[in-house]
C-alpha cells in the first residue's frame, strides 16, 4: 500500500510546476537545487518554519527568482505573518509582473485581508495570461468559496 505522504508528495510536484510561471533557465536551475526542492516537498508536509528556512537561503543564492519570492510569500501567508507575506508577494511581482502563482496567491491574499476587488482584478490578470489555468482556477475557487459565505 502506497504510503499517503508520498501519494501528497507526487501531487504537490504535480501542481506546482503547473501554478509556477517559471519556463526556462531559473526554472532548470531550480529544479536541480536540492533546497528548492526540498522546501517544496516541506511545504506540501505542512512544515512552513523549515521550509521558510531553505527559501530564505536560496533568496540570498538567487534573489532575482520570482518563483522564490512568491513562495516565500506563500509560507508566510499560511503562518499567517501577513505582511511580511505581502512584502514577498510584492517582491515576486516586481521581479516579474505576469508571475502566475504569485498572482494567484496574492489573490488570495488578498481575500484573506478582506480586498475582494483586488482578488478580482488578480483573478482577471490571470485569465488573460493564461485562461483557465490552474492559478486562475485556485484563485477562482477561493473567491467563489469567499463570496457564498
Amino acid at each position: 500500500m502506497l504510503n499517503m505522504r508520498a501519494i501528497l508528495f507526487a501531487l504537490w510536484l504535480a501542481i506546482v510546476p503547473s501554478l509556477c510561471h517559471a519556463v526556462g533557465p531559473e526554472s532548470e536551475t531550480l529544479d536541480s537545487n536540492p533546497d528548492w526542492r526540498q522546501a517544496n516537498f516541506d511545504v506540501s508536509q505542512g512544515r512552513f518554519r523549515e521550509a521558510l528556512a531553505l527559501l530564505h537561503r536560496l533568496r540570498q543564492a538567487e534573489p532575482q527568482s520570482a518563483d522564490v519570492a512568491g513562495q516565500i510569500g506563500f509560507v508566510y501567508r499560511k503562518l499567517g505573518v501577513m505582511d511580511a507575506s505581502k512584502r514577498f508577494y510584492d517582491a515576486a511581482l516586481a521581479l516579474d509582473r505576469h508571475h502566475l502563482a504569485s498572482l494567484s496567491y496574492q489573490g488570495q491574499w488578498f481575500l484573506e485581508t478582506g480586498d475582494v476587488a483586488s482578488a478580482r482584478v488578480n483573478l482577471d490578470t490571470l485569465a488573460g495570461l493564461c485562461g483557465a489555468c490552474s492559478a486562475w482556477r485556485e484563485l477562482n475557487q477561493a473567491l467563489s468559496a469567499r463570496l457564498s459565505r
